[in-house]
């Protein structure tokens, strides 16, 4: 297939799916649903679990309902593994037209690249006929995290390919510098922004308003998800003390862990809406007040956090606060301070910033 053009980036309608569809769920249906196979398939599973639970020719046999429950399953899980897989192999195979892209762009546009970069691969996609509509990249974090993804975490782990070969002339090591000034100039821009930043105006923190944590993520404990496992947990209770039956406390103690882990993703999950600029704020934040190991200087940094996050619209709800200091110093030590290890290949171009970050903190 002859390979076409980049599209010019000032003729690139600026118009992403997420301007267009509801959600991600409804985006990837949407999708989906322009492809003859993952499209076919789940209506052909279902239609031979259907036969299977009509005929009576296999009786109740162990063999019909273990492939009745395979072709369910395949059912739901084909069309989003076939979507992802896809979707990889496209983006692997057209590396070098992202770093081209991303290097036209940034070299071109004042403001961040991402929005334009991934409309034009959107485009070129889709003229390129390697993919079906023109709505590929979903938004620009979802561009920006596979550029990361398949470029740069790549790049630094030094991965022998032809692509990644580390040559001043090759268009990756080119993108990947460049990104890493962008990343560099962000940074800077944070740490001489906050000279002038004037206090947070909600100096309260979750804490002075809640007792405990517990109190505060009153909402997890309020959830559909909760309820329904403490239900079940009761239920196995009881069943095995009727029973006396060893086996369903064991079910129990499964069930009472579900809840556990739902619950430490529910604390969890607000981090991971932390993108890298965020990163590059909230490290900007712990050098310029350089809280040590000091909580109270560290709920000014969970102050400015809380306010910043909030602003910019990246956390919505009041359960995704700091709740207070020393939360903010956990993450740091959790999420942050294990990127500044040789072995750490998460975030490379955040590394030098950790480190200033870790000097600061040790040396108070």
């Amino acid at each position: 297939m002859e390979k076409l053009p980049l599209t010019d980036p000032e003729t690139c309608e600026q118009l992403l799916p997420k301007d267009l569809f509801k959600n991600r769920f409804t985006w990837g249906l949407h999708e989906v649903r322009k492809y003859y196979l993952p499209s076919v398939m789940p209506f052909l599973c279902l239609l031979v679990a259907y036969i299977l639970i009509s005929v009576d020719c296999f009786g109740n046999s162990r063999t019909r309902i273990i492939s009745i429950t395979l072709c369910i399953v395949v059912a739901f899980c084909f069309p989003p593994i076939w979507f992802f897989t896809e979707r990889r192999r496209i983006i692997s195979q057209h590396r070098v037209k992202i770093a081209e892209a991303f290097l036209m762009v940034n070299e071109e546009s004042k403001n961040e690249p991402w929005n334009q970069v991934a409309c034009q691969m959107n485009q070129f996609f889709f003229e390129g006929r390697y993919w079906n509509t023109s709505n590929f990249f979903f938004d620009d974090k979802q561009f920006s995290a596979s550029f990361r993804k398949h470029l740069l975490i790549p790049f630094h782990q030094g991965i022998s390919e032809n692509n990644f070969i580390h040559d001043k002339k090759n268009p990756i090591h080119n993108a990947i510098a460049s990104y890493q000034q962008l990343t560099n100039l962000t940074f800077a821009n944070f740490m001489k922004n906050f000279m002038v930043e004037s206090a947070p105006e909600q100096t309260a923190l979750p804490r002075d308003k809640y007792r405990n944590k517990l109190t505060f993520h009153k909402k997890y404990f309020t959830s559909w998800m909760f309820l329904g496992l403490m239900l079940v947990v009761s239920y196995s209770i009881v069943s095995s003390v009727r029973s006396k039956k060893p086996s369903n406390l064991l079910s129990t103690a499964s069930h009472i862990f579900d809840a556990f882990v739902y619950y430490s993703f529910y604390c969890n999950h607000k981090r991971n809406k932390l993108g890298v600029k965020s990163m590059c704020k909230f490290l900007a934040t712990i050098i310029s007040v350089a809280p040590g190991c000091d909580t109270k200087r560290w709920d000014i940094v969970a102050m400015h956090m809380n306010q910043y996050l909030h602003n910019e619209e990246i956390w919505r709800g009041e359960q995704e606060n700091f709740f207070d200091g020393r939360d903010c110093m956990d993450f740091f030590s959790k999420g942050l301070k294990p990127l500044a290890s040789e072995e750490s290949s998460a975030y490379p171009e955040l590394k030098t910033f950790v480190c200033d970050a870790l000097k600061v903190c040790e040396s108070k």
